[in-house]
């Protein structure tokens, strides 16, 4: 087996490397936003009562035409959250798949979240029987790699689902 060469596999994905480290900053502030919307939102909804009778507003018209412009607002951001974590999360499974690639050039990479039911009724490493047609494993990627007439399948297996038939 070759060794990798690992200083020219990073100088030839740098641009896609930081194109997802930018993505993942954005991420990052966005999330921070959001989710600090939410924390503000449920603060008033609980004690807005209270604020706005210490305020002493007796028109509640006052009120609604500054809450709606701030919800309008967060309908925005959180649009712009969900849009820049899909992407994010798109370019993170590209990269990923390119350096699979590059470094195991005979593996398969899969972002499958359903992993094969034949995979696991064969595999000895479970106690429980795998031949019920309503389980089913929940993965975040698996590895096959074929050795001959044998392929070995690494999982990452985040938890086993019960179907409902």
């Amino acid at each position: 087996m070759e060794s990798i060469d690992f200083r020219s596999l990073s100088e030839r994905l740098r641009t896609e490397l930081s194109r997802v480290y930018f993505w993942q900053k954005i991420v990052r502030i966005l999330s921070i936003i959001v989710y600090l919307f939410v924390f503000c939102w449920m603060m008033f909804v609980l004690f807005g009562g209270y604020l706005v009778g210490y305020i002493g507003l007796e028109n509640y018209s006052v009120v609604t035409q500054y809450i709606f412009p701030v919800f309008m607002g967060f309908i925005v951001l959180n649009f712009a959250f969900s849009r820049s974590l899909m992407k994010f999360q798109r370019q993170e499974n590209d990269i990923m798949r390119s350096i699979m690639s590059a470094m195991f050039p005979s593996v398969l990479f899969s972002f499958s979240s359903q992993l094969d039911q034949r995979i696991l009724s064969g595999s000895k490493l479970f106690n429980s029987s795998f031949s019920d047609p309503a389980l089913a494993a929940t993965t975040y990627a698996y590895l096959e790699v074929p050795r001959g007439d044998r392929t070995l399948y690494i999982a990452d297996i985040g938890g086993f689902l019960w179907a409902d038939e």
